[in-house]
């Protein structure tokens, strides 16, 4: 069986265990369309498994998990759901739950309620979904969000993203103490960038930031005074 790379692009194939009860439902067809899927009688009722990921996906359509429905008074759960329910939080680490409904009205949000309230204290995700389409988009989104090689490199960008946006925020809270407009502090800090290449930029590099010259003087002042080191 052949691996996906560490790459999320949306055209790789992954493996995906479908269970014979959506072999021949919406779900299954989208899936065939980018996947390599393999239909079992063995798994639970309406279940996706993405073996690479160790990620489990149960549909539930929100009118089949009733006793009643609509329903009247107070909102039963229909009791083999809640076992099956049951023996999939049991057999697999990571469950998601697809709760489908193509128009989620109160009826469908009493269900969905009695679902959390059910479920509340067990390591079980809840998705809202209309259709099949958004069935198979959130399972490939998280079967790939959560694959280990993707999901160290997701890892890597979130905490790049968050050191850049920390030192864009030391930058404007140092510069900002020239007495310079919050404007000029952000035309400053977008037209150099780290805050070694302002104490370091050149009277023509600053004026390239579309800065004045009694503003560029400042600049050079302060940081000659306080003598940055880069």
């Amino acid at each position: 069986m052949d691996e996906p790379t560490g790459d999320t692009n949306s055209n790789q194939q992954w493996p995906v265990i479908v269970n014979a009860s959506l072999e021949n439902s919406d779900v299954t067809r989208l899936l065939q369309q980018q996947h390599k899927t393999r239909v079992s009688d063995t798994t639970l009722r309406h279940t996706c498994i993405f073996p690479l990921s160790g990620v489990a996906f149960m549909i539930v359509p929100l009118n089949e998990s009733l006793v009643d429905w609509p329903p009247r008074g107070e909102s039963v759960l229909d009791s083999s759901l809640v076992d099956r329910i049951d023996k999939f939080l049991s057999v697999h680490r990571n469950c998601y739950l697809l709760t489908t409904a193509a128009l989620h009205g109160h009826h469908e949000m009493a269900a969905l309620s009695a679902l959390q309230n059910k479920f509340m204290d067990r390591k079980l995700y809840l998705l809202p979904a209309h259709n099949a389409s958004e069935c198979v988009q959130s399972m490939a989104t998280i079967a790939k969000a959560t694959y280990k090689p993707s999901c160290e490199m997701i890892r890597q960008r979130l905490c790049k993203l968050l050191a850049n946006q920390v030192s864009e925020d030391i930058v404007l809270r140092i510069i900002s103490r020239l007495g310079l407009s919050q404007h000029e502090c952000l035309v400053l800090q977008q037209g150099r960038g780290t805050l070694g290449r302002i104490a370091l930029a050149s009277r023509e590099e600053l004026l390239d930031c579309s800065l004045d010259s009694d503003t560029v003087d400042r600049v050079i002042k302060f940081f000659e005074k306080n003598c940055v080191i880069v």
